[in-house]
This record gives C-alpha cells, sequence and structure tokens, in this order.
C-alpha cells in the first residue's frame, strides 16, 4: 500500500489522538483538515484549488435554501422570551399545575416544549429555546 491509500487512515488517527489528548474541538478539526488537506495537496491526491473551492460549495448550497432565512428569526424570539422572563413565567406555571402529579417536574417541561414549538411552527426549535429555558 502507498501513502495516499494510508492518508484516511492517518488522518483518522491523528483526528482522535488530538481529541483525547485535550485539545479544543473546533482546533482539532480545523487543523487536521487544514494539514491533511496540504498534505493531499503535496502527494497529488487533489489540485491546490481544488481545496479553496470547497468553501464556495458549502456556502452555495446554504444560500440557495431559503428555509434556512427564518432561523435568525427563531433565534431571536427564543432571545426576546429568554430576557423578558415570559418563558421563564411560562414555565413556572406549567411547573404549579403538575407539581402534585409524579414526574410533574418533566411534565411541565415538555408541555413548555409544546408550547414554543407551537409559536414556532417547528418542533426542533422550540425544543432547542425549551431546553434551553428549563
Amino acid at each position: 500500500m502507498d501513502f495516499v491509500t494510508l492518508l484516511p487512515i492517518f488522518m483518522f488517527l491523528a483526528l482522535a489522538i488530538l481529541l483525547f489528548s485535550g485539545f479544543p474541538v473546533a482546533f482539532v478539526l480545523g487543523g487536521v483538515g487544514l494539514g491533511f488537506g496540504f498534505l493531499g495537496i503535496q502527494y497529488d491526491v487533489f489540485s491546490f484549488i481544488q481545496f479553496f473551492l470547497i468553501i464556495g460549495r458549502i456556502w452555495g448550497s446554504v444560500c440557495e435554501n431559503l428555509l434556512l432565512v427564518a432561523v435568525p428569526m427563531f433565534i431571536f424570539m427564543g432571545y426576546i422570551m429568554s430576557e423578558s422572563k415570559l418563558a421563564d413565567d411560562l414555565y413556572e406555571m406549567f411547573l404549579v399545575w403538575m407539581g402534585p402529579v409524579k414526574g410533574g417536574l418533566a411534565i411541565g417541561t415538555i408541555f413548555l416544549m409544546v408550547v414554543i414549538s407551537a409559536m414556532n411552527g417547528l418542533s426542533v426549535a422550540g425544543m432547542a429555546i425549551g431546553a434551553t429555558i428549563a
């Protein structure tokens, strides 16, 4: 086997060793990607221009997705609900209602997330906001 076929194995080993050594994940992922990208250029796995075209391919597909336009507004709504303490009051209300019931804290949290998901229209965003508040 030549070095080029072993490159993914070395990349995985370097990633595992650096992650378990305690370095921050963002720096490890970026550093291993850049380092092995330059190694791939050095050993003619791909050309130098392909190394920089990946950014355009990633951002191009993100910018074409019109559903992602609403994400900043959902984040802003969650921030406003958190800062105005409206969500905290809503959470307290559900906790008072469900307090006597066994598992009332969990049930109150689920009801809070259901209400926030109904306001959002997206269950995943509601779960993220509700989990942040809880």
